[in-house]
């Protein structure tokens, strides 16, 4: 990464930070729409959305669905995701009802009225409002039954019209249009309701016209110019009632909806806390307003159906609200088991920290020399190993969403030139290091297929199936075509023709170690004089495939140096992955001579001729030698 995209990266850095305020969600951040999508986390839970929708096509009225999860797995930010996917695709309308407003028994159908005319008022997939996606879709079966020739009226076409018009012109448009549409739905209870929702079309009309919708008062004088009534002798909640009722059929008669009730969350009690057990029956109240709701719905006789989704803390739905409801507890699941979110693992915290940054740096047309940068790996596996959950997670990349002060690839960069230098100005090699050096290349290729060839596990000194308490240096399990492969290696160095020839009959036991083929890696410089018994145990690899393999310096340095940056990676501040991204993106391992003979295809003409690595091997630090000659 040049100088240049560190710079544009660090300053978008300083400029705006993802995480900041989005630990845990308010509502006006669900509306925001500024949550990166996320899916993995949430997959089985919004499956299970889905499929609700999906048997409201088939005809059923009411599907119910609850999705538990511990304090901090994500609830609130899987409502924001329904809400996002309902967005884009516009398969249903979307209700948030935050169950904390519900404290009054006496008041439960004012707080439905407030909850759902609020998020009517809130975007909907033309950009905007619900309200007023509503209006024209009204609007648009109004005019049609007037005129036939009649186009969809858009809500961007109906806005644009009555904001260049005068009141009365407007006013005339409205009563034209309610007239339209009694004729059409003589059955609508309450015409006044579909006359408010269609002043939700003008500009300048549209705020009282949301407020009295919602179940406020108005000045007697604004009353006169939207041509709606006061109401007179009714307490607020019978008005209430009358108005979710009405707005609840025509919202059915226009599109699916989906009603998500969130923070129906108790305090964490002990089983012997029975006085907090019992200040936890005031959650009657959210629990009343959720199945009344339900019932509603039910009662209702719409052209779609309603998916009334609630999540909640496990602890809640088995210890409260199953007890209390009873069999009543079908408003709120019709599964025996509700979907639980998982928990935040390693792989969780993962996936969603890198798609927040994936929408960062996306929105910014910025590519960064990591999916999880200024962060890394080791971070993120440290906070799911604390036990960290979702909004710890997010926390922490708040608090630590900083630029860095260079290249991390330029740090290890500069470690790896200095290790090599090290390395190639010693010029000694040691059993232990070779063998450690080539174990780490291994380890780096796991889950890769070099030239064919798979490579599933490699494992550092293997012992026999015997109790002979024998052992190799390496062995490496790979699959070329669907063959198993398995490859057995020694490293020797001794110059004592006895312990070369034991070190040399325990790798030709492949029965043992349940081997296909074997090698030894030692340097040519240490012969193997003719009437060593090693000799003959060297013709045993020969036939099988394998044999001996030359170790220079100039060949095993670059692991060598890989394996010393990798030992003091504290010193350097860097991790693990972003040092074997490192060798990777440099072609160390790929293009290392040893390596690639050991994994040698059994059928080298079935590889194509210019194969394809995981990376190109960098020429400042390839050794350029042709691969051993094992026929020595």
């Amino acid at each position: 990464m040049d100088r240049s995209t560190l710079s544009a990266l660090n300053r978008a850095i300083e400029r705006h930070n993802p995480f900041t305020g989005l630990a845990t969600l308010e509502e006006a951040d669900l509306w925001r729409g500024n949550l990166p999508d996320c899916p993995s986390p949430h997959r089985k839970a919004m499956t299970l959305v889905e499929s609700a929708l999906a048997n409201l096509e088939g005809g059923k009225r009411v599907c119910s669905v609850v999705i538990l999860g511990e304090m901090g797995t994500g609830k609130t930010h899987f409502l924001a995701q329904v809400r996002q996917k309902l967005q884009m695709t516009g398969q249903a309308a979307f209700i948030y009802i935050d169950v904390q407003q519900f404290h009054d028994s006496t008041t439960i159908r004012q707080v439905l009225l407030n909850a759902i005319a609020y998020s009517l008022s809130r975007k909907g997939p033309s950009g905007f409002m619900q309200w007023q996606e509503l209006a024209s879709a009204l609007a648009t079966q109004a005019l049609e039954s007037l005129d036939t020739q009649v186009k969809e009226l858009t809500p961007e076409m109906a806005i644009r019209r009555l904001r260049g018009q005068p009141q009365d012109r407007n006013r005339h448009w409205v009563d034209r249009v309610a007239e339209g549409f009694f004729k059409l739905r003589p059955d609508i209870g309450d015409p006044d309701v579909v006359r408010a929702i269609l002043w939700t079309l003008a500009p300048a009309q549209a705020p009282f016209a949301r407020k009295w919708l919602g179940g406020r008062s108005l000045a007697p004088w604004k009353l006169d110019e939207l041509g709606l009534p006061q109401r007179q002798g009714e307490s607020r909640e019978s008005r209430a009632a009358e108005l979710l009722e009405e707005i609840l059929q025509l919202l059915g008669d226009w599109k699916p909806l989906v009603v998500a009730f969130d923070r129906l969350d108790g305090e964490e009690l002990d089983d012997t806390d029975e006085e907090a057990l019992e200040e936890e029956w005031d959650m009657r109240v959210p629990v009343g307003a959720m199945v009344r709701l339900s019932q509603s719905l039910r009662a209702l006789r719409c052209s779609h159906g309603t998916v009334v989704l609630s999540v909640m803390d496990p602890e809640t739905w088995e210890r409260i609200v199953q007890p209390m409801l009873g069999r009543m507890t079908r408003h709120l699941s019709d599964r025996a088991d509700p979907i639980e979110l998982p928990d935040a693992d390693e792989t969780v915290v993962r996936a969603v920290i890198r798609a927040w940054l994936r929408q960062f740096y996306r929105d910014r047309e910025l590519i960064p020399p990591s999916p999880l940068y200024p962060f890394d790996d080791s971070q993120l596996k440290a906070l799911a190993r604390e036990g960290s959950d979702l909004h710890d997670a997010i926390e922490w990349c708040a608090e630590n969403f900083r630029p860095v002060e260079n290249d991390p690839l330029e740090r290890v960069t500069q470690a790896f030139e200095r290790s090599l230098n090290q390395v190639q100005g010693t010029e000694q090699m040691t059993e232990t290091l070779v063998t450690e050096a080539l174990g780490l290349g291994f380890e780096s290729l796991l889950g890769t297929t070099l030239d064919g060839v798979e490579i599933r596990s490699v494992e550092q000194r293997p012992s026999g199936t015997s109790q002979r308490r024998k052992s190799l240096d390496l062995k490496i399990v790979a699959n070329e075509r669907g063959q198993d492969l398995r490859v057995g290696v020694m490293v020797v160095f001794d110059e004592r023709g006895q312990r070369v020839g034991n070190r040399l009959r325990t790798l030709c036991d492949f029965e043992e170690f349940g081997l296909t083929r074997g090698f030894l890696l030692r340097p040519f410089a240490r012969e193997i004089p003719a009437t060593w018994k090693a000799r003959e145990w060297l013709k045993h690899l020969e036939t099988t495939g394998g044999g001996w393999l030359d170790v220079s310096v100039e060949a095993i340095a670059p692991l060598l140096a890989l394996l010393q940056v990798l030992k003091q990676r504290q010193e350097w501040g860097l991790s693990k992955s972003r040092i074997l991204g490192f060798a990777s993106s440099k072609g160390l391992v790929t293009g290392n001579p040893l390596i690639r003979e050991l994994l040698r295809p059994s059928n080298p003409e079935a590889i194509a001729a210019n194969p394809k690595a995981d990376g190109i091997p960098d020429s400042r630090y390839s050794s350029h030698q042709p691969s051993s000659d094992i026929e020595r």
